[in-house]
């Protein structure tokens, strides 16, 4: 049972942010499915003990760290100990925030977030000489709801200065607590074929192993089949083709559609529009 405490969305999601309170059995989520999205994600942990399942890797996270998420990653949580947690959480879409910045006449270093995949939790110690504990607590309370948007925008743009402080360090934490070889293999194997038909077949044989085998393994760490998660997968490929030019006929095409329909029909329901729309 989750109790919203403050919550914002813009209609396009261009970056929305909750303050929530959630209760539920331990080792149990909230009853969401597996969740992917276009925005960055940071989830700051005010109360209890969560496990972060991302793209095949398992984290722990303790009351007062941060997790970081980047675009189109799958990932879902677990409860560990009451069932009990608390949590900010921010989202924001990198392109649409240097897209509004340009047209202000600011520039923002696209490179800080190019190196951060793989980077996934922030340690509250680490964080003690930043200030992204406090901005977050600020944008899910903005006291003006007229001026909530531009200010939240602010707020973003002090947490990625801030965020920039912890990627530059040499030493970053973040270090799953354990990471399934399978699964692993089977997303890099994803990932570098993400323009291949992809069948489970495909998969399994390119991995040695059974295709019962790769299909446990998968939901076991991921919550998610392996049919799934390379639809997800390919349609956010195709997304971004479409972003960069590409016709829709032509991304259908490039990443292993037959048929059209059938892309239309998994492009709208992932992405909530179809292929020429504006993805969510």
């Amino acid at each position: 049972m989750g109790q919203i405490i403050t919550a914002y969305n813009t209609l396009v999601d261009d970056f929305c942010f909750h303050h929530s309170l959630t209760n539920v059995k331990p080792g149990r989520t909230d009853g969401s499915p597996p969740y992917s999205h276009r925005q960055f994600e940071i989830l700051y942990l005010m109360q209890g003990k969560i496990k972060y399942l991302i793209e095949g890797e398992e984290y722990l996270v303790n009351k007062g760290d941060v997790i970081f998420v980047p675009p189109h990653e799958i990932h879902s949580l677990e409860t560990i100990g009451d069932g009990a947690y608390e949590r900010i959480v921010v989202m924001f879409d990198l392109d649409k925030l240097y897209e509004i910045l340009s047209v202000g006449g600011l520039v923002l270093d696209r490179e800080i977030f190019s190196n951060v995949h793989g980077f996934r939790v922030i340690p509250r110690d680490l964080l003690e000489d930043t200030e992204i504990k406090n901005i977050m607590f600020q944008i899910a309370h903005g006291k003006d709801e007229k001026m909530l948007p531009l200010f939240a925008l602010a707020k973003i743009l002090d947490l990625i200065r801030e965020l920039e402080k912890i990627f530059t360090k040499s030493s970053m934490g973040g270090f799953p607590m354990s990471v399934d070889p399978i699964v692993k293999k089977a997303v890099e194997y994803v990932s570098k074929n993400i323009e291949s038909p992809l069948s489970l077949d495909q998969i399994a044989n390119a991995l040695f192993i059974s295709k019962s085998t790769l299909c446990h393994k998968f939901v076991s760490s991921m919550n998610i089949s392996v049919n799934r998660y390379v639809t997800i997968k390919k349609i956010y490929h195709s997304a971004k083709l479409i972003k960069e030019g590409m016709g829709a006929m032509d991304a259908a095409i490039a990443v292993g559609y037959n048929q059209y329909t059938t892309f239309y029909h998994n492009y709208k329901k992932i992405l909530g529009v179809p292929p020429s729309g504006k993805a969510k």
